[in-house]
């Protein structure tokens, strides 16, 4: 069977050597909490203008649509990059 050997049912790899464990370092922690933080920070700076929409307006004479796609605008870039930065950051700390 393609180098899978059978005993008692159950299918065992010639090359298994055991349970994989794993280590985790305590930079995982600071490098989760920082990536929390400035993830929280960037989303309040962003929702500010919303508060602050109707003086945004008045100021820079600019349309209430504009001043919406000032928040709009970290949240498609965030769906856009959050997957490559969070699969170039597992591989950068695995290698610690």
């Amino acid at each position: 069977m393609d180098g899978i050997a059978e005993k008692e049912d159950v299918l065992e790899s010639p090359t298994k050597t055991g349970a994989l464990e794993y280590k985790v370092f305590p930079i995982r922690w600071l490098v989760l909490f920082t990536y929390v933080f400035f993830s929280a920070v960037n989303t309040m700076q962003t929702i500010q203008y919303s508060i602050i929409q109707n003086i945004v307006v008045k100021y820079y004479g600019v349309s209430s649509f504009e001043v919406y796609w000032t928040s709009m605008i970290f949240i498609v870039i965030y769906l856009l990059f959050v997957f490559p930065a969070t699969w170039l950051l597992d591989k950068t700390v695995s290698k610690l």
